[in-house]
C-alpha cells in the first residue's frame, strides 16, 4: 500500500515537473536543454523503480527485483550525468554502465540481504557524484545547483547511514525499521524528488526577465545565432556557449544562463569577458567577435539588428 502511494506521488511530481518545469525550458541553448532532458529521464526511472518494487513485493519474481534495483541506481546516475560537463560525460557514463551491470548481477544471484547492501552502496555513490557534480555544473544557475547538490548529498548520506546500520546491527530493531524501513525509504525518495523538481523550477525559461529587485543586468550573447550555427555547427557552438558561461561565472559569480549567452551584473562589461576568454580559454578574434552585449534587461525588449550594429559594433576586443 505504501509503495503504491509512493508511486502515485512520484508520478504526480515527475509529471508536474516535466510539464510545468522542463518542457517550457527545452528550447534553452545546450548544454542546459540536454541536462533538462536527462533530468526528465531520471524522474521516469525513479517512477519505474518504485513501480517495480510494488510488483516485487506483491509476488513478482527475481526479474522485477533486478529491474527495480537497476532503475533505482540509474535514476540518480542519470542525474549525475546530466549535471556533468560534456567532455567528462563519456567517462562517467562508462562507470555508470559498469556499476549497473554489477548491481544487476548481484541482485540476480546473491541473497536478498547482500544484494540490498550492494544496491544501497551504489545509490550512495551515484548520489554523491550527482551532488558534487551539481555544484560544478556550468549549465545550471547557482540556486538550482545548490538545491540539487544539497538534495543529492543528503540522500547519499542517508543511503550511507542505511548501509552502515544494516552492516553493524544485529536482529532488526524498531529503531532501525523506523529510520530505514520501507516507509522511511519511500518518504525520503518522495522528498528527494520534490526538492529536485523545486530546484529545476528555479531555472528560468529563456524568455524570463530577472529584474525583480530593480537591478540593471547585462547580457552577453552570441550576436547572430543562426549564422554562427551554420558556421560552427550545433556541437561546436554549444561548446562555445558553455565556455562563455563558465568564463562569465569566473569573472562574475552572480552571472546566470541566458538565451544564447549569459546574464551578468552591470559592472561586468563585454570587454572583461572577452579578455578573460582570450587569456584563459584561448579564444581569438573570430570567436571573440561572436559576442555582443544587448541592452540591459530593464528595457524589456530585444534589440534589433540595426540597433546592435549602431550601438554595439563588433570592435576589436581589448
Amino acid at each position: 500500500m505504501l509503495l503504491s502511494v509512493a508511486v502515485f506521488g512520484m508520478c504526480v511530481l515527475v509529471g508536474a515537473g516535466v510539464i510545468a518545469v522542463i518542457l517550457p525550458r527545452l528550447e534553452a541553448p545546450a548544454p542546459l536543454s540536454d541536462s533538462l532532458r536527462l533530468a526528465a529521464i531520471s524522474g521516469v526511472l525513479a517512477i519505474g523503480a518504485a513501480a517495480l518494487y510494488v510488483i516485487r513485493y506483491n509476488g513478482g519474481d527475481v526479474i522485477a527485483l533486478v529491474g527495480a534495483d537497476v532503475a533505482m541506481v540509474l535514476s540518480p546516475a542519470v542525474l549525475a550525468i546530466a549535471v556533468t560537463a560534456r567532455p567528462r560525460r563519456r567517462l562517467l557514463t562508462t562507470a555508470v554502465v559498469v556499476l549497473t551491470v554489477v548491481v544487476a548481477v548481484c541482485s540476480a544471484i546473491l541473497p536478498a540481504g547482500v544484494s540490498m547492501q550492494i544496491k544501497v552502496a551504489a545509490v550512495a555513490l551515484v548520489c554523491g557524484a550527482a551532488g558534487v557534480g551539481s555544484l560544478r555544473a556550468p549549465a545550471l544557475p547557482r540556486r538550482t545547483a545548490r538545491v540539487l547538490s544539497a538534495t543529492m548529498l543528503s540522500y547519499a548520506v542517508y543511503s550511507a547511514l542505511r548501509l552502515l546500520a544494516h552492516l553493524v546491527s544485529g536482529p532488526p530493531s524498531p529503531l532501525l525499521s523506523a529510520a530505514f524501513g520501507p516507509t522511511a525509504t519511500a518518504t525520503a525518495g518522495i522528498v528527494a524528488v520534490t526538492l529536485i523538481v523545486v530546484g529545476l523550477a528555479l531555472v528560468r525559461s529563456p524568455s524570463a526577465v530577472s529584474d525583480s529587485a530593480g537591478c540593471v543586468r547585462n547580457l552577453v550573447v552570441i550576436c547572430e545565432w543562426e549564422e554562427a550555427r551554420k558556421t560552427y555547427g550545433v556541437d561546436q557552438l554549444s561548446a562555445i556557449v558553455a565556455e562563455l558561461r563558465l568564463a562569465a561565472r569566473e569573472v562574475d559569480r552572480s552571472s546566470v544562463d541566458a538565451w544564447h549567452g549569459v546574464e551578468t551584473d552591470s559592472s561586468t562589461s563585454l570587454s572583461m569577458i572577452r579578455r578573460h576568454l582570450s587569456q584563459s580559454y584561448g579564444w581569438r578574434g573570430r570567436d571573440l567577435h561572436l559576442l555582443c552585449d544587448d541592452p540591459p534587461r530593464g528595457l524589456r525588449r530585444r534589440p534589433s539588428a540595426d540597433h546592435r550594429d549602431r550601438v554595439h559594433p563588433r570592435a576589436d576586443p581589448d
